[in-house]
């Protein structure tokens, strides 16, 4: 819903004219990873606006996905702020770790809309 109400999004702008790039981790196939990318601008260049805007969202709606969005930012900026002052990780095994409690609490349900 994002995508489509936001003509100006980094989608359109950056992901939609932009060559694939190449696959950074040894374990995903460059092959593999252009699919994705393919099927991804498809997806969103084919449908008809009104496709998506009446349908049901069961998993997440709009709501809980902006909340997991902005939590998801603000965790790895706390991550980040944090291990710029670690001298030794040595002992870290999760940056999880490194997040309070309010961040790593499961969501409430209904998370969609059913």
């Amino acid at each position: 819903m994002y995508v489509r109400a936001n003509n100006d999004c980094l989608f359109w702008r950056v992901m939609m004219p932009t060559p694939n790039p190449p696959s950074y981790l040894p374990f995903v196939k460059n092959e593999a990873l252009h699919q994705q990318y393919d099927y991804i601008r498809k997806y969103y260049s084919e449908r008809e606006s009104d496709w998506f805007s009446s349908r049901v969202y069961q998993y997440l709606n709009e709501k809980t996905m902006t909340r997991m969005v902005a939590e998801s930012i603000e965790a790895v900026l706390l991550v980040y702020e944090k291990l710029q002052h670690v001298k030794n990780l040595d002992g870290l095994k999760t940056s999880v770790s490194l997040l309070p409690e309010s961040l790593t609490m499961p969501y409430e349900e209904p998370l969609g809309n059913k």
